[in-house]
This record gives structure tokens, C-alpha cells and sequence, in this order.
């Protein structure tokens, strides 16, 4: 990736002005290709974060490495709830029912196929636009929809623009684009893909057929043959497949015959199958996949010596509600995010679902020191707070911390609260920003956060602990820091 390619502000605005914001730093520089899988890849990079940093205080003797391996494992129980709509009911049935254990004789790495091609049939489920929804999942007054391509490589938009909590209201609140053999990409991806952060903007199906020439893919033909299916070679036997007989002689019309088809156009011109997202081909490569990452992983965490079981049955609670809940200020969330649902139908409260127990990865007994009895439901944690820049800035006796320098500054918390249901929430100005990361340890609650906030000078930041307040400990602690000041804000 070039030289801050997300320094795309100015031109997006133009503004020559505008303040730019470097790329996120991740594992995957295309996590800043949009801000939609930029608020994902954040989501999921909190808890990590957040157990690997926090660990030592919540009595866990592990080194912080296997802190974040473990804690890696919290999403693994999204792994066939996601793939069941994607390749449909039977092929979970038929290739992820119980787990038969590794299978040394089993190649985990990613198929060329795979990665190239089949994986590559969600291009045709993006909206052209990108919405940002508030507290009711509603168009968001302050941040309105925008076209695609003016979200990418645009990292600003989640800085200075409400963060990723309106982003992923968006992803659960909104559906995916329908793939029709009339209306199958977006012109968004087709002629304005990475429009700001190139000199020319490129078409991404183009893109996807070149990159499975570069790669040396053979023809759909060679893989419809490795899944069991049929390979058409005539217009009768290609219409058949497509259940199109306009699209398959436009496909011979291009390519002279079936044999020549590119795999990733063939698999995504395929109409879905029931109860699924992608066609026969790209149903059975997908799940081809995912069966040999599963089984030939001896670091899977079904795998016998992975984990104990206790801890296994705590991974098979986990869902991406709970996810979602517990890493962002979302206090309202679709019981199955994966599946599209209007408001109200589907839609539970984060305080209904159950916490996610980390209790069977103690190493050790933690020694809760129980602090003075409060009365209050919803009462200010009054953790001292970490912020060796600005100490002046907080105050003890009333837990608030007040801005005197405006920038972006990032917070931290973790307390320990003695009861069996409690939360806590960092609330700037009065508004609810971020809902803890919960979980419950014998007898005890354990809440946590962390995250960015734009703040302008007499701005106020604290935490609130609720319900459970009157159990509130003094094994707590608020960390800060400063990221950069502007003088815009």
C-alpha cells in the first residue's frame, strides 16, 4: 500500500484544509478499504485487546501471549452460525456435524480457488451505499448515508464521524444487496472502486477475473467437475445451469465455449440454491474449505488438549450479539445479526443476554477486596485515572475528567464489581459511548472497555457503573492518553 493512501479527506471534502487520518494499523492493510470492515475488524480486535491488556489485574497467570491466543478463540462459535448462511443447511449437515477430531493427513492452508474466486462472491452482495444508523437504527441525523466509494480508504469517517457503533448498526440493521442476473455488482465497484486514493479508478470484476488468470486458475468447467457437478458444453446445457438462456449465449458470445468461462464469473452467475447465498460450485468450495481448515488444524478448538471442556461449552456460548454488546456502545442489538430483520422483530436488549464466562480460564483464586456499600442503581466509578500527560485534569472526588487540551484521546477501564448482574458505561458529555466488555467469575462481574474519543476543550469523560453499583470494588482502574491534539476541534 502506497504512502497513506487514506489520506483521502481533502479531495473527498474538498477541503485542502481538512485534517487527514493515517491508515489503521492492522494485521490486513485492507482493512481500511471501507469503513464498513474497518468497524468489523475493530470490533473484534477489542477483546483481544482488551483480556491481553487486562489480564494480570483479573488474576490470569498466563503470559499475555496466551492470554491473546486464547482470547482469539471467542469468536470460534460464529464459525458455522455465519457459514449456514452462506452454504446453505446440508452442507453444514453434511460436512460440519460433530467434529471427528485432526486429521494430520488434512492440508488446512487456503485453496488458491478458494481465496481467488469462491470467497469472492460477497462482491456481489454490497450495497452501493453506506449508512450510519442512531440508537433506533434509523438514518443517523449527524452522519448521513454516503455513496460506497466515498467510503474507502477513509478511516476519517470513523474518527471524526460518530465512530463504528453507527457503522455496525448499519451492517445489522440493513440488508445486503440481492444478486440478480440483471443487477449482479454495483456500479460503485464496477467504475468508482478506490476513486480518491488512485489516479484512475478501477472495476473489481475485471479485477477478480485478471486475478484468477494471474493466479493460473483453470476454467469453471474443471472445478463444477472436482465438486461432482455437471460441465456444460453447449448453449442448452450452460442455460440449464444459469436458469438464464439470455446470459448463457452471452457468455458463449464472449468466450466461444463453456470450457473458456472464468471460474469466479461462472461460480457467481450461478443462481443461488435454497437457503443459500451462492450457487452449487461456490457452496461446494466455500465449505470444502472451511471442512479441511477445521479438521486439519491441530490447533482447533475442538481439538482434544486445545482447550478443556469447560472451556469448550464456554466458547459454544458465545454469539456476535454478545460481541457486539460488549465492544461498543450499542445497547440494542438483533438476537442473530447475520440474519436481516426489520427493528422490533428479532431485536433483544445487550443486559438480556448472557455475559461470557471466562471463569474457566482462572488459573488462580482473584482476591476481591470489597469496597464501600453505595445505594445508588447507577452510581460514578471513581477509578483513579491514569493520565500522566494531564493529571490536573481529573478529578477524584467526583470522578470526571475534564478536557483542557482538545485532540483524540483513547481510554481504558477495568472494575470489579461484587454482584451477579452489573454493568459499566463511559459516558461522554452525558451520552452513553461505550458499553463494558462483561463477564461474570464466580460471584463477581468483571467489566471493561476501551476506546477512542474526539474531544474538545470543557468536554467531559466518566464511567458509570450500573445496577451493580452498590457492590463496586476498589480493585478498579481508568487509563487515558492523549493520541493528538488539533486545534481544529
Amino acid at each position: 500500500m502506497g504512502a497513506n493512501m487514506c489520506a483521502t479527506r481533502s479531495r473527498t471534502t474538498n477541503n485542502g484544509s481538512a485534517e487527514e487520518v493515517l491508515c489503521f494499523s492492522v494485521g490486513d492493510e485492507r482493512t481500511n478499504e471501507n469503513i464498513g470492515l474497518a468497524a468489523l475488524h475493530t470490533l473484534m480486535m477489542r477483546p483481544l485487546l482488551c483480556s491481553t491488556h487486562t489480564g494480570k489485574e483479573r488474576g490470569f497467570t498466563r503470559k499475555p501471549a496466551r492470554l491473546w491466543e486464547d482470547t482469539s478463540s471467542y469468536g470460534v462459535g460464529l464459525y458455522t452460525t455465519f457459514l449456514f448462511h452462506i452454504v446453505g443447511p446440508e452442507a453444514i449437515s453434511r460436512q460440519f456435524s460433530t467434529y471427528p477430531g485432526y486429521n494430520k493427513n488434512i492440508d488446512p492452508s487456503i485453496a488458491n480457488v478458494f481465496a481467488t474466486a469462491a470467497y469472492r462472491f460477497a462482491h456481489l452482495m454490497v450495497q452501493p451505499f453506506i449508512f450510519r444508523l442512531d440508537e433506533n437504527y434509523q438514518d443517523h441525523p449527524k452522519y448521513p448515508t454516503e455513496l460506497l466509494h466515498r467510503t474507502m480508504f477513509a478511516p476519517w469517517r470513523i474518527v471524526f464521524e460518530g465512530g463504528v457503533d453507527p457503522v455496525l448498526r448499519w451492517l445489522e440493521g440493513r440488508q445486503a444487496k440481492l444478486k440478480t442476473h440483471d443487477k449482479m455488482m454495483t456500479e460503485e465497484l464496477r467504475d468508482k472502486l478506490f476513486k480518491f486514493s488512485m489516479q484512475l479508478a478501477l472495476d473489481l470484476g475485471s479485477l477478480n477475473m485478471q486475478r484468477g488468470r494471474d493466479h493460473g486458475l483453470p476454467g469453471c468447467n474443471k472445478w463444477r467437475e472436482f465438486c461432482g457437478l455437471s460441465q456444460p458444453m453447449s448453449l442448452s446445457e450452460l442455460a440449464e445451469v444459469l436458469d438464464n438462456t439470455d446470459l448463457a449465449q452471452r457468455l458463449l458470445d464472449l468466450y466461444g465455449t463453456p470450457e473458456n468461462i472464468d471460474v469466479w464469473l461462472g461460480g457467481v452467475a450461478e443462481p443461488f440454491v435454497r437457503g443459500r447465498r451462492v450457487g452449487p460450485l461456490f457452496a461446494c468450495l466455500i465449505a470444502t474449505q472451511f471442512q479441511k481448515i477445521r479438521e486439519g488444524d491441530r490447533f482447533w478448538w475442538e481439538n482434544d488438549g486445545v482447550f478443556t471442556e469447560a472451556q469448550r461449552a464456554s466458547l459454544r456460548q458465545t454469539s456476535l450479539a454478545r460481541i457486539i454488546c460488549d465492544n461498543t456502545g450499542i445497547t440494542e442489538v438483533p438476537e442473530k445479526p447475520f440474519q436481516y430483520r426489520p427493528r422490533g422483530s428479532g431485536y433483544t436488549q445487550c443486559d438480556d443476554i448472557p455475559a461470557f464466562d471466562l471463569s474457566p480460564w482462572r488459573d488462580a483464586d482473584l482476591k476481591v477486596h470489597k469496597g464501600p456499600k453505595v445505594h445508588q442503581d447507577h452510581v460514578v466509578c471513581k477509578a483513579p485515572l491514569d493520565l500522566p500527560e494531564f493529571p490536573a485534569c481529573y478529578d477524584p472526588k467526583t470522578g470526571f475528567f475534564t478536557c483542557e487540551h482538545p485532540g483524540v484521546y483513547e481510554f481504558q477501564f477495568h472494575c470489579t464489581i461484587y454482584e451477579s448482574t452489573a454493568s459499566v458505561d463511559l459516558l461522554h458529555n452525558g451520552e452513553l459511548v461505550l458499553h463494558s466488555f462483561t463477564t461474570r467469575q464466580s460471584g463477581y462481574i468483571t467489566a471493561s472497555g476501551s476506546t477512542f474519543i474526539t474531544l474538545r476543550r470543557g468536554d467531559r469523560v466518566w464511567l458509570v457503573a450500573n445496577r451493580g453499583g452498590n457492590g463496586l470494588t476498589r480493585d478498579n482502574y481508568f487509563s487515558g492518553h492523549l493520541l493528538f491534539t488539533s486545534r481544529r476541534i
